[in-house]
């Protein structure tokens, strides 16, 4: 009986102490648990704390560069869309695609960009596709540039309504007044202007001549304005000059070969010639600066391509002049139907900021 006693007592103190141990885990898993959720909430709420003052910050810091950049465009005014830095002189585009260069729309296009680069104060604007499509079309791209001008003209009085709040940002400034000269090869290399006209600034002039002006190959001399009446005295005084060379494949050649060819009988001549001073007199041999001097006076000179844009599905210059090319930028765009202005400003960002990279 005794026995049976104290085999009941400590079985009940077993059961109660596994109650207790079960008490006590249930009661370190729970107190686990919501120390966990207290420690997430706490991560979660610093974590927005965080994400409010960093997006405070970033509003403060574009509002300040908002009002910087207002007050600069006020200041500078329709300048203010370009990286400071001298723009190019003299601007090429070539058109490797065959169908671009005979698209009526790629070449109002490229009449636009010519409009474009005159307002950046670009004076020498090279148009060449290889097969001469351009070339057969410069009486239209002399209409498209004279139309390009005028909505462009029209878009910088629309510009300017705005106030100084709205200038600068997408679109540059309007077209100033400038003549333009448009430019072949001939058969010899001499560059004949065939279309000479005024446009631009508060007036625009379309009654010109597009008589064919044909210069002194030889001995130069010969003016550019022979025959062809300019802007009235009631218009705008022209403030620039852009010249528009529309050339194809082989221009520009004709210079150094006939240069070589003088050199020849030049030599040839001198050791003809009986004395002892046969071999001093030996013309001395040719340098850049005495080619480009003889190209200038025979006119046949090209300058020196600054930025040169390059329309294409593939990255080729298609027989363009490389001598034209040894300090140019070079940049692809894949048609010219779509090229904008606003392309155009972002590649003379870059031309800008390559440019100060290197000196220049």
């Amino acid at each position: 009986m005794a026995l049976a006693w104290l085999s009941r007592a400590v079985q009940g103190r077993r059961d109660a102490l596994g109650s207790i141990d079960v008490f006590v885990l249930t009661w370190t898993l729970l107190h686990v648990f919501f120390t966990l959720r207290d420690v997430a909430r706490a991560c979660v709420d610093a974590a927005r704390r965080l994400e409010k003052r960093t997006r405070a910050s970033l509003l403060s810091t574009l509002r300040g560069a908002g009002a910087v950049t207002t007050a600069a465009s006020a200041r500078i005014g329709p300048f203010s869309g370009c990286v400071p830095g001298a723009p190019p002189e003299a601007l090429a585009v070539v058109v490797n695609d065959a169908s671009d260069a005979r698209d009526p729309v790629s070449v109002a296009r490229l009449a636009s960009l010519v409009v474009w680069a005159t307002a950046r104060g670009v004076s020498h604007v090279s148009l060449y596709d290889q097969d001469g499509a351009l070339k057969r079309r410069v009486g239209s791209l002399r209409e498209c540039i004279v139309r390009a001008t005028v909505r462009e003209s029209g878009h910088g009085a629309e510009e300017g309504g705005r106030g100084a709040r709205g200038r600068g940002r997408g679109r540059g400034p309007a077209p100033p007044a400038c003549v333009y000269r448009v430019r072949v090869a001939e058969t010899d290399g001499a560059m004949a202007t065939r279309e000479r006209f005024s446009c631009g600034g508060k007036a625009t002039t379309t009654t010109t001549t597009t008589t064919v002006e044909k210069t002194n190959r030889r001995g130069g001399g010969a003016g550019d304005g022979g025959g062809e009446r300019g802007p009235s005295r009631e218009d705008e005084p022209p403030s620039r000059q852009t010249t528009v060379d529309v050339l194809e494949a082989g221009d520009g050649a004709a210079a150094w070969l006939d240069a070589v060819d003088r050199r020849r009988d030049a030599i040839a001549a001198a050791d003809a010639s009986v004395g002892s001073d046969a071999s001093s007199s030996r013309p001395p041999p040719h340098t850049v600066e005495s080619l480009e001097r003889h190209a200038r006076d025979t006119n046949r000179h090209l300058p020196n391509v600054d930025l040169l844009i390059v329309f294409g599905e593939h990255f080729h210059l298609a027989g363009y002049p490389a001598w034209q090319t040894w300090k140019t930028e070079i940049y692809r765009e894949r048609s010219a139907r779509g090229f904008t202005r606003e392309r155009f400003e972002s590649l003379l960002r870059r031309y800008a900021n390559t440019a100060r990279r290197f000196g220049r």
